[in-house]
């Protein structure tokens, strides 16, 4: 379950897009179990959810709870322009993959979709882009 909260940003329900007239956003928070490495923490999350103002207002109210989760996502290269990577709240320092030992970023995501779990993208980043109107030759 998740809570309908004031976005902490704008102190509102309804955050109003500043790129996208009519559009806005809405604030999700949780609280969940997350089992990483056979230990068991709380984790606190956020998730913002983007339409239409109009429907948000109507969908969305403060206090409401959702059936759903937010999942977190991570990735070896940013979500969106200037975005920084992973810092560690206490020391302060970019937290680096266990796996490759660079940094990495992270998105957090509402579903409803229970079944749904955290995953890593490997690559976000499209290498190569291909014309429509390419035939493949064998």
């Amino acid at each position: 379950m998740v809570n309908v909260i004031l976005d902490p940003r704008s102190n509102e329900l309804v955050t109003p897009s500043t790129t996208r007239e009519g559009w806005g956003q809405v604030c999700l928070q949780s609280t969940q179990t997350v089992i990483n490495n056979g230990i068991a923490t709380p984790v606190n999350r956020k998730a913002w959810v983007k339409g239409p103002v109009e429907l948000l207002a109507k969908e969305f109210k403060l206090g409401a709870t959702k059936n759903g989760k937010i999942i977190r996502i991570t990735s070896d290269s940013p979500f969106y322009d200037g975005q920084s990577p992973v810092i560690n709240p206490t020391s302060g320092e970019v937290v680096m993959r266990r796996e490759t030992n660079a940094p990495f970023y992270q998105n957090h995501q509402y579903t409803e979709d229970l079944s749904s779990s955290d995953y890593h993208l490997t690559s976000s980043v499209v290498k190569e882009e291909i014309p429509t109107n390419a035939v493949a030759t064998a």
